[in-house]
Formats: C-alpha cells, sequence, structure tokens
C-alpha cells in the first residue's frame, strides 16, 4: 500500500514538471540564436534603424505584425497609444517580444 502511494506521489510529480517545462517552452517558442539571424538578416542588427515606410525597427516590423503579435508595449506605454507600435518596434528587447508573441500565436511545432 505504502508503495502504491509513493507511486501515486512520483507520478503527479512527474506530470506537474512536465506541464511546466511544455509551458516554458511554448512561452519562449524562438531561441535567442533565432532571434539574432532573424535580426541580421532584417538589418544586420542595426540600432539606429527607425521607422522607414511601412516597417520599424531592427526587425523591420509592420503595425500588422506587432498587432498580430498581441501589441506588446514598452513599460508604461497603451497599445492604444498612437506611437505604441512605433516605439515598440525600435527597442530591440520588445521588438523581440513582438518576434515571440507573433511565433506563439502563428507558429507551428
Amino acid at each position: 500500500m505504502k508503495w502504491l502511494v509513493c507511486f501515486a506521489g512520483i507520478l503527479v510529480v512527474l506530470i506537474a514538471v512536465n506541464a511546466d517545462v511544455s509551458h516554458i517552452v511554448q512561452e519562449n517558442p524562438v531561441t535567442e540564436v533565432c532571434l539574432r539571424c532573424i535580426c541580421e538578416a532584417s538589418s544586420d542588427c542595426d540600432p539606429t534603424v527607425r521607422c522607414t515606410g511601412e516597417v520599424c525597427g531592427m526587425f523591420r516590423i509592420t503595425w500588422a505584425y506587432w498587432s498580430d503579435a498581441g501589441k506588446p508595449v514598452l513599460q508604461g506605454d497603451s497599445p492604444d497609444s498612437q506611437s505604441a507600435y512605433a516605439n515598440c518596434a525600435n527597442d530591440p528587447q520588445c521588438a523581440a517580444a513582438t518576434v515571440q508573441g507573433y511565433m506563439r500565436k502563428f507558429g507551428q511545432v
């Protein structure tokens, strides 16, 4: 009987750990290496790149892409702000979060 209780406890822990790991993987579907490659291909990762035409920032993000990604914003900014898209796309961390959000929504395993 003790063996059965112990086995059930271990099984519950393994299921919880497995569920938690799958959540972490889904949280950041794009690796840092892949983000760097996308950035290099888009703009040579030039931090001075701003908005040109319909694209902004080092990842050359469009408003539609940013919107599809869930409209991530800089701290203190609102997704409804007129400048939220450009502010985020021109910020390396927010732009990377945009790519992650887009891939989380549309990426396929």
